[in-house]
């Protein structure tokens, strides 16, 4: 099967001097496939969170959320993505301290489907001197555009500090 991927042919332009012939952004995937290596699209952007646009093209990206004493939580969007074939390198870090409750909610980061359906990533559980620190790579294929990654915190008390960070390396494969 033979896919046209002009992103090969950005991949290409990177290094000075190179010829593009024809065939060159036609990536041809073979019945049984056998991954050695990874030419995803070049880092195109750094986008400061929330992104507002859907993201079509690799980027990074960071955001992070501190409550000290009373505060609301927060469910935000940190950047969506098109359907498409994603590499991602993902880093969290995070810190609490102040009234432990184990039942409360824990403050994560997400990927939440189109239709509002989430999976967690990084959970930092409320419990005082709680810290925590990740790093993560994985392949995705989305199927459908908007695909999202989300920070999520729940509400603090008079006594509480809590910090919590992420960022994103996102390289579009396909």
């Amino acid at each position: 099967m033979q896919i046209p991927n002009p992103r090969l042919v950005r991949l290409g332009g990177i290094s000075k001097g190179a010829i593009v012939e024809p065939g060159d952004g036609t990536i041809v995937v073979p019945a049984v496939l056998q991954p050695s290596i990874e030419l995803s699209s070049p880092v195109d952007k750094v986008f400061v969170s929330p992104v507002v646009n859907q993201a079509e093209d690799s980027f990074m990206v960071y955001d992070t959320q501190t409550q000290v004493g009373v505060a609301g939580g927060v469910n935000r969007n940190i950047v969506s993505f098109a359907r498409g074939a994603w590499s991602f390198d993902l880093t969290f870090s995070g810190m609490f301290t102040g009234t432990t409750n184990a039942a409360g909610g824990d403050d994560a980061i997400q990927m939440v489907d189109p239709d509002g359906g989430a999976i967690v990533f990084f959970v930092l559980p409320r419990i005082t001197g709680a810290q925590q620190s990740a790093q993560v790579k994985m392949n995705v294929v989305f199927q459908r555009d908007g695909w999202k990654f989300a920070l999520v915190t729940f509400a603090t008390v008079a006594a509480d500090v809590l910090r919590i960070l992420s960022s994103i390396n996102a390289r579009r494969l396909v």
